[in-house]
């Protein structure tokens, strides 16, 4: 008789709450790399919006802050459950 392993609905975590495992493991793993990509993209975008402001071109500047808003919302969706504890 083949035995099969089941995962549990939910993992304990330290501080007592309950995180729930990740359904899919395809989804999981295209939401880190969407962060990655975010948190690149924000320091990208950063140091080019900085280098823009001293070099003083204003329209430049402020299309980089938007790129930085962007990647910054982005990064923010994706830890949003952690933040709102």
């Amino acid at each position: 008789m083949a035995s099969s392993t089941v995962l549990p609905a939910a993992l304990p975590t330290r501080g007592g709450d309950v995180q729930r495992a990740p359904t899919n493991r395809r989804h999981a793993q295209r939401a880190r790399k969407l962060n990655r990509v975010a948190k690149a993209g924000m320091l990208l975008s950063l140091a080019a919006s900085l280098a823009f402001a001293a070099g003083g071109k204003r329209r430049a500047h402020v299309v980089s802050g938007g790129v930085f808003v962007a990647c910054l919302g982005l990064h923010l969706w994706h830890h949003r459950n952690r933040m709102m504890r």
